[in-house]
């Protein structure tokens, strides 16, 4: 069904509802952006428009019939039935999407690792290392303990404060002095030129 600019039904009030539903559910679902939400809400416009909007009142089991709006001129309490069905019908939908994203099940590779495989084994499997990486990690491999000690450190991100000199406002230790502090080497050692020399050459 196409939609029309001129549509008694789709009047500025409807067409803010929708953006506002959209504005509030899009964080919810992974999958779709903000035009996409706004999209299904018209959608269900549609949808509810062809089922409601000019059709013959129709019996229900009770003996009571089922309301019926009408096509042109709607007044303001069909305009209101109208928007009540939209309202619920775009918020089901919202909650369908939910669940069915909800069933697409994220899996860590722990759980698709066998027991006798190793994990990085099977990292290994699944992103061989280039080249270049591989001589990366056969420098690393034979690395003074220092430096491997060095960029643990660095990998662990582990924060400690710099210390300051026992003046109040004297300068405090630079990078080299505060990494040869935390691995526990003499302060006067020159760890960023050791590894440019090993790394570089």
């Amino acid at each position: 069904m196409l939609l029309s600019v001129d549509d008694p039904y789709l009047d500025a009030g409807l067409r803010g509802h929708i953006v506002k539903l959209a504005k509030r559910n899009v964080h919810k679902l992974s999958a779709y952006d903000m035009e996409d939400l706004i999209q299904e809400g018209y959608l269900c416009f549609s949808l509810v428009k062809a089922r409601y909007v000019g059709k013959r009142p129709k019996r229900r089991p009770d003996g009571t019939y089922r309301r019926s709006l009408p096509a042109k001129r709607p007044d303001a309490t069909a305009k209101k039935h109208f928007m009540r069905l939209f309202q619920r019908t775009f918020h089901n939908r919202i909650v369908t999407l939910g669940r069915k994203q909800s069933k697409l099940r994220e899996l860590l590779l722990n759980d698709l690792i066998p027991p006798e495989q190793s994990e990085i084994s099977a990292w290994d499997q699944l992103l061989p290392a280039e080249e270049e990486q591989a001589t990366v990690l056969q420098l690393l491999r034979g690395a003074p303990q220092e430096i491997k000690q060095l960029f643990a450190l660095m990998v662990d991100d582990v924060i400690r404060p710099y210390r300051r000199s026992p003046q109040r406002r004297g300068p405090r230790e630079t990078t080299n002095q505060y990494y040869c502090r935390i691995l526990g080497l003499p302060s006067g050692r020159d760890l960023t030129a050791e590894v440019q020399r090993y790394f570089v050459g």
